[in-house]
């Protein structure tokens, strides 16, 4: 059982149901389940601890094995004060397809492994004890988005054991009949106001209201209160404190401010249809002359690469709190943001970065088969993480595409050009208040940024190419041409978004799969004098804007991370530190 935070802090609601632990569950290897109305009732060999996935430790399980279709069962109870209004059930992600069925009664189909799904059951339920079913299918299909889950059945180079079923929390909610389903802010830092785009499902009622109450540390910014239009609306508030120097509290790493909100949908009589808190950060992302502007001041960016994966758990995270303690880790080491790489991860991480401040770039996990149903899927979990991250401040970058993975003749492929620069304006249409690294690492089409691997950069000679940008630009900087065909640098901020990965020699030598980049270092002391230089490289270049260095953990059989598979550090943070800010301030 994870611990007692409210699976989505972004729409906290009061009153709710945990439906995490354990659950009824069974393989359906020969896909029998439906047409033998499993979802009416089974007998289930297994039990499995939710939200972990079947192959890893903390399921209770820890198969590894292929099994495409999975089934979970489990009973809860409501009470009196449970019932009268409306019930959201909600799933933070299934991977891959998922159906669910309440009380034998189907309630929602759902497909995309890395995105929260909810579906309105109270008309389904009734006092006392209730059935939930769910079946999921989660194929080794190279056109769905993976991440780095493999689709062969052993782990190799840096793919990892997959994650199949739910792997996030799940819960239920109690909700007004008439209640909210979004709300979606907006921050224009430059004239010091929000716009906020509330969204009512077909149910609300023309007589109802609406209230917002933006607050700074318990004190009132704004209350305002309007007349609830039908399905949405948008309202702008202004956000100024009047005895403040610079009257609004903008958000950076430095200085996280967040200003708290209350949205209350409200019947006739006044009384109380819906509720919901959140909260946003006054933040503005953008580019000039060849920098990254945040708050319109430049912002160096260190960012550490972190694939979010655990020896026991995987990709879920064994509980919020570890999900915090990496962040703090990632803070004490100096740098100030992290890419979270081929996953959306626990909302919670998204979260404690908004409070702690550091700076995300969210990243869509890859397919690897470009084909019509890879493009449709793609832009479908991209256009459902914009949505669920939107009112993150932490998030300043949507990575749709990395290292050419799913088009991978994007160099030379009008096609795949032309989707990702379809990947590209999309986002831009969805988010405009956000950056967007196109195809991060090399043959990139349209972006905002000109991000570029190297794992070659290891001493003046290696790093001698960097010296000569125009050239570097226009060819490669390490096997692969930064630019594709008929693309070329235009003037943006040049980062170098992958690089490092410096492994140590007793970490290689005890798994024969195990591996880093480069040559490892034969103890901690050369670890750390490597660092020194590596970062000393990348501080001397001034036309180098930011960085993300390789990377926070070691995984499985990649074993070059700052910290080891169990998240402790492998060398002292505050002397990490020293060499990764470079006397900087952020």
């Amino acid at each position: 059982m994870q611990d007692k935070y409210y699976p989505d802090p972004m729409m906290l609601r009061s009153s709710w149901i945990d439906l995490n632990g354990r659950w009824a569950f069974c393989f359906d290897d020969n896909d029998e389940g439906i047409k033998n109305g499993w979802s009416d009732g089974h007998s289930y060999p297994m039990e499995i601890t939710v939200p972990f996935a079947y192959q890893c430790q903390a399921s209770g399980i820890g198969d590894t094995g292929y099994h495409p279709i999975l089934w979970y069962e489990r009973e809860f109870s409501l009470g009196d004060d449970m019932l009268g209004e409306e019930l959201i059930l909600s799933f933070n992600a299934v991977d891959y397809k998922a159906s669910v069925w309440v009380n034998g009664h189907h309630a929602a189909d759902h497909v995309g492994g890395y995105s929260r799904f909810s579906v309105a059951i109270g008309d389904l339920c009734h006092a006392g004890t209730n059935r939930i079913t769910v079946r999921a299918e989660d194929r080794d299909d190279t056109a769905q988005p993976r991440g780095k889950q493999i689709w062969t059945r052993n782990t190799w180079g840096c793919w990892y054991i997959p994650t199949s079923g739910i792997w996030k929390d799940v819960w239920i909610a109690k909700a007004g009949k008439a209640r909210i389903e979004g709300c979606r802010i907006t921050p224009d830092l430059d004239n010091r106001c929000a716009a906020f785009s509330l969204s009512y499902p077909a149910t609300n009622p023309d007589c109802l209201e609406v209230g917002l109450e933006v607050s700074y540390k318990g004190a009132a910014v704004q209350r305002c209160r309007y007349a609830a239009e039908r399905y949405r609306q948008e309202i702008i508030l202004y956000i100024k404190q009047p005895n403040s120097v610079d009257d609004v509290h903008a958000w950076s790493p430095a200085s996280p401010d967040l200003y708290e909100v209350r949205v209350t949908l409200y019947e006739a009589d006044g009384k109380v249809a819906d509720s919901i808190q959140t909260h946003f950060g006054m933040r503005k992302i953008a580019t000039a002359n060849g920098q990254v502007m945040l708050n319109n001041r430049p912002f160096y960016q260190r960012l550490i690469l972190d694939q979010g994966y655990w020896p026991d758990s995987h990709l879920t995270p064994p509980s919020k709190d570890a999900i915090k303690d990496d962040l703090m880790k990632i803070k004490a080491m100096g740098f100030n943001g992290v890419r979270m790489h081929q996953k959306f991860e626990d909302p919670y991480f998204y979260y404690f970065a908004d409070q702690l401040g550091l700076a995300v770039w969210a990243e869509l996990p890859s397919a690897y088969e470009f084909t019509f149903d890879e493009n449709i899927n793609l832009m479908r979990d991209m256009a459902a993480g914009v949505k669920e991250l939107y009112n993150h401040p932490s998030v300043i970058m949507w990575v749709p595409l990395n290292e050419s993975w799913g088009v991978r003749d994007i160099y030379i492929d009008r096609k795949e050009q032309e989707f990702s620069e379809a990947l590209y304006h999309m986002l831009k249409a969805l988010d405009p208040s956000r950056l967007v690294s196109g195809n991060d690492g090399w043959e990139q089409t349209v972006s905002d940024i000109s991000a570029i691997h190297d794992y070659l950069i290891k001493d003046d000679d290696s790093f001698r190419k960097w010296k000569d940008k125009e050239s570097l630009l226009s060819t490669a900087a390490g096997n692969r041409q930064i630019y594709a065909q008929g693309y070329s640098h235009g003037g943006e901020p040049i980062i170098l978004t992958e690089f490092g990965g410096i492994a140590l020699l007793t970490d290689v030598e005890s798994n024969k799969e195990a591996w880093g980049y480069l040559n490892p270092a034969k103890d901690k002391d050369e670890l750390i004098s490597r660092l020194k230089k590596l970062f000393a490289l990348i501080y001397s270049d001034d036309d180098i804007k930011g960085f993300c260095y390789t990377q926070l953990t070691d995984v499985q059989q990649e074993v070059n991370g700052l910290l080891d598979a169990n998240h402790d550090p492998k060398c002292d943070l505050q002397q990490l530190a020293s060499i990764i800010t470079g006397g900087r301030l952020s």
